[in-house]
């Protein structure tokens, strides 16, 4: 049985087969540098022509051959959306409480997103698991 984190990063693969675009290197996307005192992700702040850029965590400029892998953008919901839709596994919409009502074999699956935190890593477990039995 996949572990949570698992499920996440099973759930960001079809996310980015749908939609690569989450990997675009722009704001907000994490990225992981060789630079050796910087562990873990770190989250483009600014982008230059230049092909340099600065971090959420120093004003220093790097340049892209310091990315040794880009993870992203956060997920949220309309990514997932999208690989619903692209799958042609679901139908789907939103009532005006904020819950997200998907269709799937005559069965109506409710997943709570909780809108208030736009990010798939920001929403219950429950939600996380269904989203997984249903893309992966």
């Amino acid at each position: 049985m996949p572990t949570l984190p698992q499920k996440l990063e099973a759930i960001r693969a079809v996310c980015v087969e749908n939609d690569p675009s989450i990997l675009d290197l722009k704001f907000g996307c994490k990225v992981r540098m060789d630079l050796g005192n910087i562990d873990g992700f770190v989250i483009i702040e600014n982008l230059y022509s230049d092909d340099t850029f600065t971090t959420c965590h120093s004003e220093k400029l790097y340049n892209h051959d310091s990315i040794c892998e880009v993870y992203g953008r956060d997920l949220l919901l309309s990514d997932v959306l999208l690989a619903y839709d692209n799958a042609r596994k679901l139908s789907w919409s939103k009532d005006k409480y904020g819950v997200v009502h998907l269709g799937h074999d005559a069965t109506e699956l409710i997943i709570n997103w909780r809108l208030s935190r736009p990010s798939l890593d920001e929403q219950e477990e429950a939600t996380v698991n269904l989203i997984y039995e249903i893309l992966c």
